[in-house]
């Protein structure tokens, strides 16, 4: 994968930690750690005002049973 990639400044002492945490979980580098953490992030984030079907057939569940829904 020949991706074109740009820099990202951090502090020294998060940069440190980060290095500690990539290679106790087996990554060769901080980046690629950190690629995995932001791409995890970035799945799991979701536009404000949008619900995913769960959480939708949840809240209409609840609505339910609280009477307002038939």
């Amino acid at each position: 994968m020949n991706e074109e990639q740009k820099n990202v400044y951090l502090p020294a002492d998060l940069y440190s930690d980060l290095e500690q945490r990539a290679k106790a979980r087996g990554f060769d580098t901080p980046d690629s750690y950190i690629a995995v953490l932001l791409k995890a992030m970035f799945k799991a984030e979701k536009a404000p005002g949008q619900d995913d079907s769960r959480e939708e057939a949840d809240i209409k569940k609840r609505l339910k049973d609280l009477g307002y829904l038939s």
